[in-house]
């Protein structure tokens, strides 16, 4: 599915407090796909994203429907991105490049000079990432989860440096 994105343009707001269950119930149907490949050890459904006291939620929508989700923090001079994701009638359509170009623009807000994320190498969302600017920071084995498809997953800090605007 492909949308024209003048007659459909993305905007992306912070969720509310009351929108909380609307954003997990996103973030669950996204994740479907990757719950295949990966599921944190010894949980038997999905858990909440982490929790930090400077977490906020972003939403992205096409027209009325919201498209997918984020979580985003500061960590010293890096705004991570976590629970990123999109519902699939969704993919392709610049959601998650949307997503990320916001989080950019809080980074600069707040004086970080990076952008964050993890990844798991196995779920192949680092070709994403990379074509979104990101580079590969640090990667080790991923022993918070596990696989019935691969004997080791890899989790992939990726970052990409914040770029401010022209005035």
């Amino acid at each position: 599915m492909t949308f024209d994105p003048v007659e459909h343009p993305i905007s992306i707001r912070i969720a509310t407090s009351a929108e909380s269950p609307k954003v997990q119930s996103i973030r669950e149907y996204a994740f479907e796909s990757v719950r295949a490949i990966y599921s944190p050890v010894g949980v038997s459904h999905i858990t909440p994203v982490s929790v930090h006291e400077n977490r906020v939620d972003a939403v992205a929508s096409i027209g009325d429907a919201d498209a997918g989700v984020m979580g985003i923090y500061s960590d010293g001079s890096i705004l991570r991105v976590t629970g990123l994701g999109v519902l699939p009638a969704f993919r392709r359509c610049g959601i998650a490049s949307a997503l990320l170009g916001f989080a950019g623009q809080v980074a600069i807000e707040r004086g970080c000079r990076e952008v964050g994320l993890f990844t798991i190498r196995e779920t192949d969302n680092l070709k994403v990432f990379l074509k979104l600017g990101f580079a590969v920071f640090h990667e080790e084995i991923a022993d918070w989860c596990e696989s019935n498809r691969f004997n080791t997953l890899h989790e992939v800090e990726m970052r990409r440096p914040v770029k401010p605007q022209p005035p």
